[in-house]
């Protein structure tokens, strides 16, 4: 009976098997190879985790020189529809986008000012599902968004719920910066400036209670817009 060829290291064995004077099968032999040359090589080809990320790594890089080609053409002619074609491609219909929150906010930068309200909105809430943007700069676009639509009452409660979030860090609650973000829509509603200081009681109550919990807020938040009605 023939004795099939067997590789000491992986068990490969069979009649066409060949192996070299320390029991190595070609395979084998090829990775001590890489192993003494080329580690990444090596670990590419045998490591199924290292490679996932490898080829993460390598898609997110492709994706990040479309997006720094086309803000830096942008930069050039300031064609907006160009740009956010460009962008959507990387951001929204790779899969998976480009992970980066600077890109993502300037996209929504790009939707602000060509007037694509709908695209910008949109956008916020894909950001907000699939966790690719703080939530405090989510709902700072999106009162920006509500402020170009005249939407005031609604602009305020993503500027509450922005500084609710942002206090969440180090809770702590600035006031001052929030008045100065809501008296704008404030004076537009043809509020009273008290209400202003209203609102920051709400946002700091909150804050001091350790309660970040958004549905809280905006339930405060409705009541009181009711009796201005």
């Amino acid at each position: 009976m023939i004795e099939l060829a067997k590789c000491k290291r992986c068990g490969k064995s069979g009649l066409f098997l060949r192996t070299n004077s320390q029991g190595l099968c070609k395979d084998c032999t090829e990775n001590d190879k890489l192993i003494k040359t080329d580690v990444k090589k090596y670990l590419y080809k045998t490591d199924a985790s290292y490679r996932k990320a490898t080829d993460e790594l390598d898609h997110q890089d492709r994706l990040l020189k479309v997006a720094l080609k086309a803000r830096d053409q942008y930069k050039i002619d300031g064609d907006c529809d160009k740009a956010i074609s460009e962008y959507e491609k990387v951001m929204i219909e790779a899969t998976p986008p480009l992970k980066s929150n600077a890109h993502a906010m300037f996209l929504l930068d790009l939707y602000l000012k060509a007037g694509y309200n709908n695209k910008a909105w949109g956008y916020t809430n894909k950001l907000i599902q699939a966790h690719g943007l703080d939530i405090d700069k989510i709902r700072k676009y999106q009162a920006k968004i509500l402020k170009k639509e005249e939407k005031h009452a609604e602009a305020i409660k993503m500027l509450m719920l922005h500084h609710l979030a942002k206090s969440k860090w180090n809770n702590t609650f600035n006031r001052e910066a929030f008045i100065k973000d809501i008296m704008p829509s404030i004076k537009k509603l043809k509020w009273a400036p008290e209400d202003a200081d209203t609102l920051a009681d709400m946002v700091s109550a909150q804050v001091k209670a350790k309660d970040y919990k958004e549905s809280a807020l905006t339930s405060k938040y409705s009541e009181y817009v009711k009796a201005h009605a």
